[in-house]
C-alpha cells in the first residue's frame, strides 16, 4: 500500500511542475526551450518528503550539468520558475551578463518567487542552481551530476515552498535560486584581498548590484542560504560571516534545531568564513545573512563529492534536506523565532 502511495503521490506531481512540453532539438541545441506553465495545486502537507525531495533532485539531474550559457542551463530554469508558481510563488528572472573568472561573458539567470504575507517585512531564502562546468571537475567528468553541490538546495527550497503554499504569513517570502555561483578558480574558498570572490557567486553579485526594483518595497529583515544540504553525512557548522554578522539568527538556527531534535545534523562546531552567495547579501546588500552548509570540522573539507565524480545522484541523501525545511519552516511560519519582532 505504501508503494501504491507513493506512486500516486510521484504521478500528482508529474501533472504540477514536472509536466513538461516535448521539444524536439535541433542538432545545434540552439532551440529556444518552451514549457508549459504549471497547474496550481491542493493544500499541500506540512511534513517535508523525502521522495518528493529525490524527485526534485532527479529533475534537474537528467537534464545534464546546468552551466550558464548550455540548453540544460535554459530548460532547467523555466522549470524551477514553473514550480514557483506552481506553489503560490509570483515568479521572475532577472537576466543580465557578468564575467567568469577567465574573462568569458556568461548570462546571469537568477530565478526569483515571491509570496506576498501580511506584511512587507521579507525573509529571503537563497541557493544557486547552477553546476560546476565538468571542465573544473576531477576524476571521472561522466560521472558528475551536480547532485549535492547545486541540486540538493534547489530541492531544498523548492519543498519548502511546496509545504508553505497554504500557511498563512505574517512576513513576505523570497526566494532565489542564484546563477553561477560554483565557477570560481581553484580550491580557494576563502575572500580575496581584491574582494572579487576569486570568480565565485557571480549570480549573487549581480542581484545586489542590480537589485530588482519590484523587491524594493520589501524590507527584508535577514537572509538564509542553503547549499550541499543533500550531503549524504550532514554536518552544518557555524560558519564565521554568518556568526559576525547575523549572530541572533544563527543562534535562532542552532535553538531551533535542537528544539526539533536535529542537532545534528545542525551542530554548534565554528568553522572559517565560506565563500557562498550569503556574503553579498551580507557586505553588498547589507541583509543579515546565515549560510546553511554541508562541512567537516574535523576534516576541514566539504566532504568527499566536493567538485569531483562523487557529487551524484547516488551519493545524495535527503535526509539534511528536510531538516533543513523543518527549520526554515519553523522560521517563516513563526516569525517570534526568528527573534524579530513585527
Amino acid at each position: 500500500m505504501k508503494k501504491l502511495i507513493v506512486i500516486c503521490y510521484v504521478a500528482s506531481l508529474l501533472c504540477e511542475c514536472m509536466r513538461e512540453t516535448p521539444v524536439q532539438f535541433q542538432e545545434n541545441n540552439k532551440n529556444e526551450i518552451i514549457e508549459k506553465e504549471a497547474k496550481n495545486i491542493n493544500k499541500a502537507p506540512v511534513e517535508p518528503s523525502p521522495d518528493t525531495i529525490l524527485f526534485f533532485v532527479k529533475k534537474q539531474v537528467e537534464r545534464g550539468l546546468r552551466v550558464p550559457g548550455t540548453p540544460a542551463h535554459s530548460i532547467t530554469a523555466q522549470w524551477i520558475k514553473n514550480c514557483l508558481h506552481t506553489y503560490g510563488m509570483d515568479t521572475f528572472i532577472q537576466k543580465g551578463f557578468s564575467k567568469n573568472i577567465r574573462g568569458s561573458i556568461v548570462p546571469v539567470h537568477n530565478i526569483i518567487g515571491v509570496r506576498k504575507g501580511k506584511s512587507d517585512r521579507a525573509v529571503l531564502l537563497g541557493a544557486h542552481w547552477d553546476s560546476r562546468p565538468a571542465d573544473l571537475i576531477e576524476g571521472d567528468k561522466s560521472r558528475f551530476q551536480g547532485a549535492i553541490d547545486g541540486a540538493s538546495g534547489v530541492a531544498t527550497l523548492l519543498e519548502l515552498s511546496r509545504i508553505s503554499k497554504n500557511s498563512d504569513n505574517q512576513l513576505t517570502l523570497i526566494i532565489v535560486f542564484f546563477d553561477a555561483e560554483d565557477m570560481g578558480g581553484g580550491n580557494q574558498f576563502t575572500i580575496s584581498q581584491s574582494n572579487e570572490l576569486n570568480g565565485w557567486c557571480i549570480g549573487s553579485r549581480y542581484f545586489c548590484e542590480n537589485f530588482p526594483p519590484f523587491l524594493i518595497k520589501y524590507e527584508i529583515i535577514y537572509a538564509i542560504v542553503v547549499d550541499m544540504v543533500g550531503a549524504p553525512s550532514p554536518v552544518f557548522p557555524l560558519e564565521e560571516t554568518s556568526l559576525n554578522n547575523a549572530p541572533a539568527l544563527t543562534s535562532k538556527i542552532i535553538s531551533i534545531a535542537n528544539e526539533l531534535g536535529l542537532s545534528p545534523p545542525f551542530i554548534t562546531q565554528k568553522i572559517g568564513t565560506i565563500i557562498d552567495d550569503h556574503i553579498p547579501l551580507t557586505y553588498t546588500c547589507k541583509i543579515p545573512a546565515a549560510l546553511i552548509i554541508n562541512y567537516e570540522p574535523e576534516n576541514r573539507h566539504f566532504g568527499f563529492f566536493h567538485h569531483n565524480e562523487n557529487d551524484n545522484i547516488e551519493n545524495f541523501s535527503p535526509v539534511g534536506c528536510i531538516a533543513t525545511v523543518k527549520v526554515l519552516y519553523a522560521l517563516i511560519t513563526e516569525p517570534e523565532k526568528s527573534g524579530y519582532t513585527f
